[in-house]
């Protein structure tokens, strides 16, 4: 199966601006819900464990912040 071209050519900055950032946004947020499935009774997390992923999700988005604000670079990964 090919892959289709899309003519963005006449695509403002804002456009793609928009269009890039949704989809990344979007697919933040469905990463949120799908994490969430981990705390049915199927995952064994401790409470320390549900503790450090939202932690890391809390600094994630303060390192976002401070990218936005101009302040910092971005940062590494998570490990449970």
């Amino acid at each position: 199966m090919s892959r289709q071209t899309i003519d963005r050519s006449d695509e403002s900055t804002r456009e793609k601006t928009e269009r890039v950032v949704n989809g990344r946004v979007q697919r933040v947020l469905d990463g949120i819900r799908t994490l969430g499935n981990c705390a049915t009774s199927q995952y064994s997390m401790t409470d320390a464990d549900k503790e450090n992923v939202t932690n890391a999700i809390d600094k994630a988005l303060k390192d976002l912040r401070s990218v936005y604000a101009g302040l910092a670079s971005r940062s590494g990964g998570f490990t449970l």
